[in-house]
């Protein structure tokens, strides 16, 4: 998919041209001109992965680096996870799991109804969520509260949209965030705000059934575009649940993305990891607007 043909659909989307949209092949130092740069991760072989399910009002299943049966040593980044519509948490164990190793702790909400039906209402599950984990006492002093992302799939990546971008709804201790396989519709009847968004990566198969790429899904790309850094990614070939449980080459880089991205925004590490990861020829492309 090229930015001329992306930017076109901005076009028909709202009648102006996205500008910004390019093709990213961004060097670390662009990265940390972006973000600020920072140190490296340490390259010591991935920690075992704990599970670990947390009765709050917000119910949590944790997916933590292990050391034994306890929390690995270390103040790691937090990534608060919105299932979506009809699933629950366990099925996207493939991506937590991944995130954990990779050194986050990673919460993934049991909402007591599928997000659509109170999109709002789960946009504040997941700042409560936020508020629980950061105040877990089996986790206290092993998270690292300037170092906060949520993501999301689906339905659940909608309430993730509407958290960052919502004027009334909006959490500061939120540093960057991820939509996968996401959409416009629900997203649009609560409004978009004007502030200025985290950073954002945005994923979505060019194949996904549910939620079409270019009417679906990018208009609400066009809707956060020019308020802060926000990457597209193009999944060649992939469906609705691709980046989630995929076993495919596209799919490992798309989760591989993910965690570079992550990376890159909260520990400062970079772009090498994302851009390896998102712009493989054939696989996986990557567009950037600030």
């Amino acid at each position: 998919m090229s930015s001329k043909r992306l930017n076109r659909a901005a076009s028909r989307v709202d009648g102006q041209s996205m500008g910004a949209l390019r093709r990213w092949t961004a060097s670390a130092s662009v990265a940390a001109a972006l973000l600020g740069a920072g140190g490296a991760v340490s390259g010591c072989a991935p920690p075992p992965v704990g599970h670990r399910f947390e009765m709050h009002a917000v119910p949590l299943d944790v997916y933590y680096p292990a050391a034994g049966s306890s929390l690995a040593a270390g103040r790691h980044p937090v990534v608060v996870f919105s299932p979506g519509y009809g699933v629950t948490t366990s099925y996207y164990a493939p991506l937590l799991t991944q995130l954990a190793r990779a050194g986050y702790v990673v919460a993934a909400v049991n909402y007591p109804a599928a997000p659509e039906s109170a999109l709002p209402w789960h946009a504040g599950m997941l700042s409560t969520a936020i508020s629980e984990v950061l105040g877990d006492g089996w986790l206290a002093g092993g998270v690292n509260p300037a170092q906060v992302a949520v993501a999301g799939h689906s339905d659940g990546a909608v309430a993730v949209a509407d958290l960052v971008n919502s004027t009334a709804r909006s959490d500061s201790r939120v540093k960057a965030a991820v939509i996968l396989s996401g959409c416009k519709d629900w997203f649009a009847r609560y409004g978009y705000g004007t502030h200025a968004i985290v950073p954002t990566l945005q994923a979505q198969g060019t194949a996904d059934p549910s939620n079409n790429y270019l009417t679906d899904a990018f208009p609400l790309f066009v809707a956060m575009r020019g308020r802060g850094p926000h990457w597209w990614l193009t999944e060649v070939g992939a469906n609705h649940n691709s980046a989630i449980l995929g076993a495919s080459s596209e799919a490992a880089h798309a989760r591989g993305a993910i965690v570079g991205f992550l990376d890159m925004t909260l520990r400062r590490t970079g772009s090498g990891a994302f851009t390896s990861h998102a712009t493989v020829p054939g696989q996986t492309q990557l567009y950037y607007s600030g």
